[in-house]
């Protein structure tokens, strides 16, 4: 699957609802392919956009929508 790394989402819990339906943001200008594609369909990325610093979020909870995580810190 390229550069995209599946989240272990069994690990990682929501703070603000308790959810585990999580999604990695995945920053910068992506190569749009069919693996990119599945992995945005199946809630396991979401796109953050082109500008990230280290206080940029890492995760993104599918269930509440928040946002949580330092992607800096990855």
């Amino acid at each position: 699957m390229g550069g995209i790394r599946k989240t272990e989402k069994k690990k990682i819990v929501c703070p603000n609802c308790g959810g585990k339906d999580i999604a990695r943001i995945m920053y910068g200008l992506p190569c749009c392919d069919e693996a990119l594609k599945n992995a945005i369909d199946k809630g396991e990325i979401c796109l953050g956009g082109c500008i990230v610093d280290d206080d940029a979020p890492a995760y993104r909870c599918n269930q509440c929508g928040g946002k949580f995580g330092k992607y800096g810190e990855l």
